[in-house]
């Protein structure tokens, strides 16, 4: 069972083409551990009082409700207890006790992370970012697509990957020399 701080969770921090897949596949099979792929539900619940547009409206009652009604501390505390209620329930029924969540850019939210469980256990998963950006290649190849790192860079529009292998491997870096994960 998952502890309300974090006890017996880890969280798996990479970002995306590191090898956390194939690193889930083999934590998969030790009986004592929960290793599923990608969850990306705190990522849900860190945005959850953003005022994105809704399709059944609200917009602006959700905001005043997030943002003048709902103290930070208290909204915390909501995305804590569901998020054991999911981790706790996954562990139902299988002789794992402790779970493995991965999701590759967890760096988009990592003091949230810490917030919510600051006794759960952090494996950074490191690859050379060249070895990164051949995966790239090599899965935009497969799906007829191209990717040329040096356009993709000096593109003027939002690029997810650029991001991946710049912002989120800085991110992982300062994160773990300044609070050692």
């Amino acid at each position: 069972m998952i502890e309300k701080q974090g006890g017996k969770l880890v969280f798996l921090l990479s970002v995306p083409r590191s090898g956390s897949s194939l690193l889930t596949a083999i934590l998969q099979n030790h009986s004592r551990l929960f290793a599923t792929q990608e969850m990306w539900f705190l990522l849900s619940l860190y945005d959850l009082p953003q005022s994105h547009a809704r399709p059944y409206g609200g917009t602006g009652i959700l905001r005043q409700f997030f943002k003048g009604m709902v103290p930070p501390h208290v909204l915390e505390q909501a995305a804590r207890s569901y998020a054991l209620e999911i981790y706790n329930g996954l562990l139902q029924g299988t002789t794992a006790d402790m779970l493995i969540d991965k999701s590759p850019r967890y760096y988009t939210v990592l003091e949230f992370v810490d917030r919510l469980f600051p006794a759960a256990r952090r494996v950074w998963l490191i690859r050379n970012p060249l070895s990164i950006v051949a995966s790239f290649k090599k899965v935009n190849q497969l799906r007829n697509g191209n990717f040329h790192l040096l356009k993709e860079l000096g593109s003027p529009h939002f690029n997810m990957k650029m991001t991946d292998i710049t912002v989120g491997l800085f991110r992982y870096a300062h994160y773990s020399v300044c609070y050692g994960a």
